[in-house]
């Protein structure tokens, strides 16, 4: 299900206990236009909630503003507080449309960070097959998010939106005076705004039960008003309107044949709360008042990337009762200019004098003020604070960070609310991987992982790791940042797995060994900002060799190793599943050392590497492998293998073995239909190259190397990238492939 479907529907059904209740202001703020002074009734405009369907109020203000019909106070809820507050907030109609139309909804209504913009640190949970999404463990219980959705990425448009504003102490002094409306969850009660940080206000009025997290104001727990208080008639009636313009653009109820699924019913009762309130607020309009209420017809509450559609029908509303509006037109009105001065005004960009953190976590100060340093004693840079903000917030510990321009002893400064995740710190993620040609080979692991964040003020976190299956496995380890930027580490660790490797001539398995280790390691390192880490490291461990398969007179053994390793990563891919854009690397360079207490001295350097470039929905893949042994012979354990899908494909799984390995391989992919919530492709790929026992045999030449290439369908679930294939290599190879686990 879409993001989009779940902010639809996901209404709690204990709001039909909810009451009826609003309260009132005695402040008049629609007087501050001088309205009367002019002679003319004070308007008032009241938007009504909606979700996508909202977006029609912006084609009402367009044919206001064209009309020339002032607008002295509004009032909304839901999408009408979001068009209303941005309207008030100075923003013209065409400005909140060019927002609206050009918006990338899926992305804003996702959480997490674009993987470029994520920790160094947090890139690595993509190596293993784990499912990403974290669930909290605390107690021995599992615990969820209150919502779906966090909003961070729809908090940051909305304060970017805002930030011009976001020092007024009250919505009276807005160009256009405002008032947000949204409900109490723990008593059911309307609440009306009238003050406090925009953004946070309007983002509490639009916080749908269930689908987004609620919004904590004054000690209270909001969210959307859609049952409270659809179309507050009554708070714009009490801002002193004379006259209201009334836009309702509420889902009406299904027919009986559309109620079908679970959701549905859901859908439906939240529909039902709703048109009460609704129905109780548009008895009271009185006849001068304009009421509207356009048809969207099928446009439905999550439709957003209709949005232009919805405008449009806005427009025609309007237009369709130019009869009604024209009896408020003042032809003298020059409120679009007052109101973009106004704007202008209060836009003009503070100079940071400090910055402030309001701390709800336990990482350290230091660390959290870091990012926001080079901001200090600059006029206010809305992409640098952006780039800051997002920075933290890639930490992945985080439920949200945002911030408000502040004022103290006549200087101003940001405030950086940061509140680590009501869920966490511990979290717990399962995975499963299977692997099989369909022609008796095959593999298959359940892992599961708990980490634990935030141990200390710099970030410290210990992560816990075990797999069954053909390869069982057990880690645990301990990152441990070294500064206050977060860029020297160390990292600890033990580790125990087992896995098997077999010895084919031609297509004839001649021995198969069960090989097991164990042992630690520790590393230490830099991070390169988001794109890189440079480590150095060693590892001892134990292990020995149990032979499955063969001639009964090879002797088990046992081996000792003690490697030395320097490392050197690049990551900058947009996905780690069916990556679109950016570059994967790493280079290791590995010493055996026998003074340590290997069983042999022997040297190897390992390059594993890719690139992504898409247009549209097609994207190619290039990939180059280049490992060899430098010095010595390497055992079995320390040998390079290849062999299966995208590894010449068409050989049964690691069935080629060498001292040295070149591969070079090439994939296109093409995305398939629209479906959001399961991604689906068509490609094909190909590879070339060979395994070597000799560097003097290292050759790319067609007498040497292999040709081999797969066609495949895939799809992206929520356990992970699956992958049907088929593949051929040179000399007769060919294998069907079913694959779960990432492959790319």
């Amino acid at each position: 299900m879409s993001r989009g479907k779940m902010l639809s529907v996901l209404v709690p059904a204990t709001f039909a206990l909810m009451a009826f209740w609003s309260s009132s202001s005695r402040a008049l703020p629609c007087d501050k236009s001088g309205a009367k002074d002019q002679g003319r009734p004070r308007i008032g405009l009241v938007l009504g909630g909606g979700g996508a369907r909202g977006a029609a109020h912006v084609g009402v203000l367009k044919v206001l503003e064209e009309m020339k019909i002032p607008v002295d106070c509004i009032a909304g809820n839901s999408m009408g507080a979001i068009v209303g507050g941005l309207y008030a907030a100075g923003l013209s109609p065409e400005d909140i449309e060019r927002e609206m139309v050009g918006m990338d909804w899926d992305d804003v209504l996702d959480d997490k960070p674009r993987r470029p913009d994520q920790q160094f640190r947090r890139k690595r949970d993509d190596d293993n097959y784990l499912v990403k999404k974290y669930v909290g463990l605390q107690d021995g219980r599992i615990e969820l998010p209150l919502g779906y959705i966090q909003g961070q990425k729809f908090d940051m448009e909305l304060a970017r939106l805002t930030h011009h504003v976001s020092g007024l102490k009250s919505f009276d002094d807005l160009p256009v005076p405002f008032r947000a409306v949204a409900t109490d969850i723990e008593t059911g009660k309307a609440v009306v705004l009238s003050k406090g940080n925009l953004a946070r206000v309007i983002r509490a009025s639009m916080a749908v039960p269930g689908a987004f997290d609620p919004v904590e104001i004054d000690g209270r727990l909001l969210v959307d008003g859609l049952v409270s208080n659809n179309v507050p008639v009554d708070v714009g009636r009490a801002m002193g309107a004379d006259v209201l313009i009334v836009v309702n653009v509420g889902t009406p109820l299904m027919k009986r044949g559309e109620i079908t699924t679970a959701l549905a019913v859901i859908g439906q009762m939240s529909n039902i709360l709703s048109q009460r309130n609704v129905e109780e607020q548009l008895k009271t309009l009185q006849k001068q008042d304009v009421y509207l209420s356009p048809d969207l017809g099928d446009l439905s509450t999550s439709d957003f990337k209709r949005a232009a559609d919805a405008i449009a029908i806005g427009e025609k509303a309007a237009n369709e009762n130019r009869a009604l509006l024209a009896e408020l037109t003042n032809p003298a009105s020059a409120q679009r200019q007052e109101i973009a001065e106004r704007k202008a005004a209060l836009g003009t960009k503070p100079v940071v004098a400090f910055v402030k953190i309001d701390n709800q976590s336990r990482i350290g100060e230091a660390v959290l003020m870091h990012p926001f340093k080079p901001l200090i004693g600059k006029p206010l840079d809305y992409k640098t604070l952006r780039r800051s903000v997002e920075d933290v917030y890639g930490w992945n510990i985080f439920e949200s960070v945002r911030y408000e321009v502040i004022e103290e002893d006549g200087k101003d400064g940001l405030l950086v609310h940061v509140k680590e995740k009501s869920w966490g710190p511990n979290y717990v993620q399962l995975g499963i991987a299977l692997a099989t040609d369909l022609n008796g080979e095959s593999s298959w692991n359940l892992g599961a992982s708990v980490l634990k964040t935030a141990l200390n003020r710099y970030a410290g976190e210990a992560r816990l790791a075990a797999q069954i299956g053909d390869s069982p496995a057990a880690i645990a380890e301990f990152y441990q940042p070294l500064d206050p930027g977060l860029r020297y580490f160390v990292n600890p660790q033990v580790f125990y797995d087992a896995r098997s490797f077999s010895r084919f001539e031609g297509d004839d398995q001649i021995d198969e060994f069960r090989v097991s280790r164990y042992g630690g390691g520790i590393a230490a390192g830099r991070v390169l900002g988001h794109w890189g880490e440079f480590r150095v490291g060693l590892r001892r461990y134990s292990g020995e060799a149990e032979q499955r398969v063969g001639d009964p007179a090879t002797p088990d053994f046992d081996f000792d190793s003690a490697e030395a390793y320097l490392r050197l990563t690049y990551d900058t891919l947009d996905n780690r599943n069916w990556p679109r854009s950016g570059a994967l690397a790493q280079w290791d360079w590995l010493e055996s050392v026998e003074a340590l207490g290997a069983d042999k001295d022997f040297s190897q350097s390992l390059f594993n590497g890719g690139v992504a470039h898409s247009w549209g929905r097609n994207t190619v893949l290039g990939r180059a492998q280049f490992n060899y042994t430098a010095d010595g012979e390497a055992p079995v354990q320390n040998r390079f293998r290849t062999g299966g899908f995208f590894n010449l494909s068409g050989f049964v799984q690691d069935q080629l073995s060498g001292q040295q390995q070149v591969l070079l391989g090439a994939a296109y992919y093409r995305r398939l239909g629209n479906i959001q919530w399961l991604p689906a492709y068509a490609g094909v790929t190909l590879e070339y190259g060979n395994v070597f026992d000799d560097r003097d045999d290292i050759s790319l030449s067609p007498d040497d190397s292999l040709l081999a290439g797969s066609v495949f369908l895939g799809l992206d679930t929520i356990l992970g990238p699956v992958y049907l294939g088929y593949g051929h290599a040179e000399q007769g190879h060919d294998s069907v492939y079913l694959y779960l686990g990432r492959l790319f």
